[in-house]
């Protein structure tokens, strides 16, 4: 037999998942244990993405990378933060870093470059790095708890291909939620390709 270290997290099934049977199998595949993204058939690092920025004297150190499965191809999308001597050259520096970013991971990416210090941080000063972008939220509900609490439901619509992809992106609203002041977010999601629904209650 032949094993290879793929990076994928699954688990082993004795009974071969089925009752009465007894060989056993792999259960489907659930995450990775890297931060690898598939865009359009490809393997891309964010680490990949990031040296290509670091390498660039008029990038800065903050930058977002966007994965976009709302359309029939998914789409890559980096923005980041040009240091303060790029900023009357910020068309130049795209192109050419667009250009290095081609090379390095083999697919073409929708660079966007905006002026030093304008990208939201976190709490502790940094920019969030990966994001999901989602279809649609709808059936959003916003109360107060009592005079300091904010709570929120709502069903979110994630183009993910997987449910468990669809939970990574509900964790991510969950933290940006909670970073915006609501304690409190019960979130419905709706999984078009993986057809299924699960609501996570934090």
């Amino acid at each position: 037999m032949l094993r290879y270290r793929t990076g994928d997290i699954t688990r082993m099934l004795p009974d071969g998942g089925v009752a009465g049977r007894h060989w056993t199998r792999i259960a489907r595949l659930t995450g990775r244990a890297d931060d690898m993204l598939i865009i359009r058939g490809i393997n891309v690092y964010p680490r990949e993405i990031e040296a290509v920025l670091m390498d660039d004297l008029d990038v800065g150190t903050n930058y977002a990378i966007v994965v976009d499965r709302r359309g029939p191809m998914v789409e890559l999308r980096i923005r980041a933060e040009a240091t303060a001597n790029a900023a009357d050259r910020l068309s130049t520096v795209r192109d050419r870093v667009a250009g290095a970013l081609a090379d390095r991971i083999r697919i073409r990416a929708d660079l966007e470059l905006v002026p030093e210090g304008s990208m939201p941080r976190t709490e502790v000063g940094k920019v969030k790095r990966v994001h999901e972008q989602v279809d649609d939220v709808h059936h959003v509900h916003v109360w107060a708890v009592d005079s300091t609490l904010v709570a929120l439901s709502a069903h979110v619509v994630v183009a993910a291909d997987t449910l468990h992809d669809a939970q990574i992106v509900a964790a991510e609203l969950e933290a940006r939620l909670a970073e915006q002041g609501v304690a409190h977010a019960t979130l419905a999601l709706e999984c078009h390709p993986c057809q299924d629904a699960e609501s996570r209650d934090c």
